[in-house]
């Protein structure tokens, strides 16, 4: 599979080199997934991070709870199902 990337940066020869083989690529078309796609890669990255930040203050307040219950002197109970 060629890099979309490359496709970008190439895109009069890759063009040639499919027409060559009897494929025709629409620029318009192009252009417009790959468009399509860096917008779905950025929502993604950002939504990686949104959901980092939250693991760590979960993370965060699970150690104060520990910790209020360690001062406590309150031992966990464990449960089996």
């Amino acid at each position: 599979m060629i890099d979309a990337n490359y496709i970008k940066a190439n895109l009069e020869q890759v063009k040639k080199n499919l027409a060559k083989k009897g494929f025709n690529l629409e620029q318009s078309i192009f252009e417009k997934l790959y468009s399509n796609r860096k917008e779905i890669i950025t929502k993604h990255e950002s939504l990686l991070s949104e959901k980092n930040i939250i693991s760590k203050e979960i993370d965060k307040e699970l150690c104060i709870e520990n910790e209020f219950h360690k001062a406590k002197g309150f031992r966990k109970l464990h449960i089996e199902v």
